[in-house]
């Protein structure tokens, strides 16, 4: 779906993807089919910002509709990175299947967030379901807690020494879409003001608030000089063209020829900071389920990056001396995917604890284990 093209051509197929697939046999299509109409609708609205949850931007891209059916007939380009997460849902969702159904608090859980608007909890989701198919795929038994389950993590395994508790680090790639998503309605006032040009805003704050106190501030020097200044607090602005390739975020307005860069410039203190509330509350939980702890921590986007945000977890906050110094914790998994190009992704991780290896859990495995799932072939499927 995502680096090819099909056609649903005969009139009594419906054909969609095994990926695609994977997601019907635990989820209702039509309802799936309800849920992207909505968020499409939605986003065509607001006329500028899009779905950023990279399963359901995937499948408006990718699908049309046949009813309450869905039928794979691309119109507009999958993003790379949508489509690597979409590819290693769906090889999750299908080696998941059995415990998913044993689980149906977390499966209405995941559904929730795998059809959201924002990135953020599908990304939770899909770090989990990540985790634990990692340690099916070694043989061990798994189940999924949802948050029904209180204070319990959420992968428990019955028949190990541990449990894990699955953390995302909230880096800037994760957050910058969501926050720019909440202030929709500012930003769409803005926009149809910038003619021409293409401009770079550089956001320093991802609080909500401050980033639609900028916008408004913004907007209202547009309307009353014509013109806007470099430095909103939350927000500052650079002309720029369109050569510019560091923005995380572009945006395309066709009707007034701009384009519209955003780029993440906050520090990660506050998130290195609060790594060891992460991790105290990983032990807590597992400890809840008479476990020792093995936390996975997910940096979303950080591999494309030469692993920076990981490196700086590892060696600035010492977190091999916290595994270390922690009787309750066994270990800390940290891992990370992009999407580099075309049909290529990169992987990080860094493994460490003194029971690990005991476990089985070794950086070897676990990279081999994201490749094969990050690599699933996709074929097509002709449905009556």
């Amino acid at each position: 779906m995502g680096y090819y093209q099909y056609m649903a051509k005969e009139k009594n197929y419906y054909t969609i993807s095994n990926s695609i697939s994977n997601f019907l046999e635990l989820f209702d299509e039509g309802k799936i089919v309800e849920s992207l109409k909505e968020l499409d609708a939605n986003a065509k609205n607001t006329r500028f910002l899009q779905v950023t949850n990279p399963i359901a931007s995937s499948l408006i891209a990718g699908c049309g509709y046949n009813g309450n059916k869905l039928v794979l007939n691309q119109t507009r380009p999958v993003r790379n990175s949508d489509y690597m997460y979409f590819i290693l849902t769906a090889s999750l969702l299908k080696l998941l299947k059995k415990e998913l159904k044993k689980s149906p608090n977390y499966l209405d859980e995941l559904y929730s967030a795998l059809f959201s608007r924002s990135a953020g909890p599908a990304l939770t989701k899909i770090s989990e379901l990540t985790a634990a198919g990692y340690y099916k795929e070694q043989g061990k038994r798994v189940q999924l807690n949802s948050s029904k389950e209180e204070g319990m993590p959420d992968v428990y395994l019955p028949e190990e020494e541990f449990a894990t508790d699955v953390k995302s680090f909230p880096n800037n790639d994760a957050r910058l879409g969501d926050a720019l998503n909440e202030c929709r309605k500012e930003a769409g006032e803005l926009f149809k003001l910038i003619k021409d040009t293409d401009i770079l805003f550089f956001i320093h704050d991802p609080d909500r608030k401050h980033i639609q106190a900028a916008l408004a501030e913004i907007t209202k020097d547009l309307r009353d000089t014509g013109s806007i200044n470099q430095d909103y607090g939350a927000i500052s602005t650079l002309v720029v063209d369109d050569s510019y390739k560091a923005a995380e975020l572009v945006i395309e307005i066709g009707e007034t020829n701009s384009r519209l860069h955003f780029q993440s410039n906050w520090a990660l203190d506050n998130a290195v900071d609060g790594l060891d509330d992460l991790l105290e509350k990983s032990v807590e939980q597992s400890s809840k389920a008479n476990k020792q702890a093995v936390t996975w921590v997910w940096f979303p986007g950080d591999a494309a990056n030469h692993a920076i945000q990981m490196n700086v977890v590892r060696y600035v906050t010492g977190l091999h001396g916290k595994v270390e110094n922690n009787e309750s914790l066994d270990g800390v998994v940290c891992y990370s995917i992009s999407a580099v190009e075309e049909n290529k992704t990169s992987i990080a991780s860094d493994v460490y604890g003194h029971k690990l290896q005991q476990y089985g859990i070794t950086k070897d495995n676990v990279n081999e284990f994201l490749e094969k799932h990050l690599s699933m072939k996709e074929y097509l499927i002709h449905r009556s």
